[in-house]
């Protein structure tokens, strides 16, 4: 995104530089003549890339004002004036603008230099899916300091909040138990009807872990287009390394975590295809 900004700046200020800088009256190039003729062309200054004579000359009014005037290019059109400021003995200096001369080329490296790296960028965009190909897990995200559920907010649960005070004393001080050699479990599989607390028991450990808590649905990585849901697990589980610890709750994960289909047929394409990567990202990243 800087290459792209810093293309586009660039070209903007080649082409605010291919254009000519003049000021003052503007005069044709007749008219400029007869002035020069009449003496009262005090000063010239031939802008040899722009094809502008610019500089100073007596008005009508008896002022010394500013003036431009176009020529054209061609040989006579230059070894007129060029006669003409000499005859009537006018200061003349030429500027050939040396740098002006890298215009050209520039106006179309830059913008094929341009078209370049927007196409690296979108190729790596969506290869990566970031920038305009961006997915986002959609996680819902609760910080420790955000969370204020705590075991003690979950009711008939017993047994299962016991199991998981062991997994919240391990995230409040892993050195402890990994100096005798313990080692957590990476997942932990909450089943139930609807509405036993599942979530919350999710909730209430992260707050007792002081741990970021994610929740998402299983339903989430499933979309019409394969290989969304596989980004979606992939962009949740890196954003939760990135604020460990962290707690990643999947509601609901039964509507992706069913038997991978095998060989061909109508069951194994479509929305089967996304739910076996989508699947399979889960337990890579799991694992």
């Amino acid at each position: 995104m800087l290459a792209i900004i810093g293309l586009l700046a660039a070209y903007a200020g080649v082409l605010e530089l291919s254009r000519p800088h003049v000021s003052g009256d503007r005069l044709r190039l007749d008219t400029f003549m007869a002035l020069a003729e009449d003496g009262r062309i005090r000063r010239a200054e031939i802008l040899d890339y722009d094809s502008y004579v610019v500089g100073r000359y007596l008005a009508s009014d008896r002022s010394v004002r500013r003036y431009s005037a176009p020529y054209l290019k061609a040989s006579d059109s230059r070894a007129q004036l060029a006669a003409t400021l000499l005859d009537n003995r006018v200061p003349t200096t030429v500027n050939q603008q040396n740098a002006k001369s890298l215009v050209g080329p520039a106006t179309i490296l830059l913008p094929s230099l341009l078209l370049v790296v927007v196409l690296i960028y979108l190729i790596l965009s969506y290869q990566r899916g970031t920038g305009l190909f961006g997915i986002g897990s959609g996680a819902r995200k609760v910080t420790a300091e955000q969370s204020s559920a705590s075991f003690v907010d979950v009711a008939g649960q017993e047994q299962a909040v016991t199991e998981l005070r062991e997994i919240a004393d391990f995230l409040s001080d892993p050195e402890r138990f990994a100096a005798v050699g313990v080692q957590v479990p990476k997942g932990i599989l909450l089943y139930g009807p609807p509405g036993c607390g599942k979530t919350l028991m999710a909730r209430a450990l992260a707050g007792e872990a002081g741990a970021t808590f994610y929740s998402i649905s299983g339903a989430d990585f499933v979309e019409v287009y394969v290989g969304v849901g596989a980004a979606r697990v992939r962009d949740l589980f890196h954003e939760a390394r990135e604020n460990a610890p962290a707690i990643v709750f999947i509601d609901e994960i039964d509507s992706v975590g069913r038997r991978r289909a095998a060989g061909s047929g109508p069951v194994a394409t479509g929305t089967r295809d996304e739910q076996d990567q989508a699947l399979n990202g889960i337990l890579a990243e799991m694992d």
